[in-house]
């Protein structure tokens, strides 16, 4: 699967975790680095299924839909389109 990359605390420092991650994960994956003083949270597609009060700073899209379905998000630059279809 792919990776997920977020910078983390260090700007130095870039951290990789592969397949699909949460939000929970990745946080946790920040701290094995050292407290931040700030984490903010960039979406391409915010679904609004939340289990914990995290909430992304910064959103491209909002879909709304139900725990079992899936967003795929297509990229201009790798599929040759920008869109984001829910299966």
């Amino acid at each position: 699967g792919y990776g997920r990359t977020f910078r983390t605390a260090r700007p130095s420092r870039i951290a990789t975790l592969p397949g699909r991650m949460t939000i929970r994960a990745a946080m946790d994956g920040i701290a094995d680095y050292g407290r931040a003083s700030k984490i903010q949270l960039v979406a391409l597609v915010d679904r609004g299924l939340r289990e914990l009060p995290i909430h992304p700073d910064y959103i491209g899209e909002k879909i709304s839909t139900t725990p079992d379905e899936d967003v795929i998000v297509n990229l201009s630059e790798i599929d040759g389109v920008d869109k984001a279809v829910v299966k």
